[in-house]
């Protein structure tokens, strides 16, 4: 553990991920994205993430 935090590696992929996060406006957590398209911020019911699942689906299906 010590010596991945002392590897510069790893501090390049931990930035590629913050930067990905601010490219989605990300500012907290938990945030889910969906299908690169969809943003879920905060802790939401099953429910609401089984709608946007739901709704990928269905997108997909009508393009196919």
């Amino acid at each position: 553990f010590a010596a991945a935090l002392d590897d510069p590696t790893y501090d390049r992929m931990v930035q590629a991920d913050v930067d990905l996060a601010r490219s989605y406006g990300l500012n907290g957590v938990p945030a889910m994205v969906f299908n690169d398209k969809y943003l879920v911020s905060g802790a939401q019911p099953a429910d609401v993430l089984r709608q946007v699942v739901e709704r990928i689906v269905q997108e997909a299906t009508a393009g196919a």
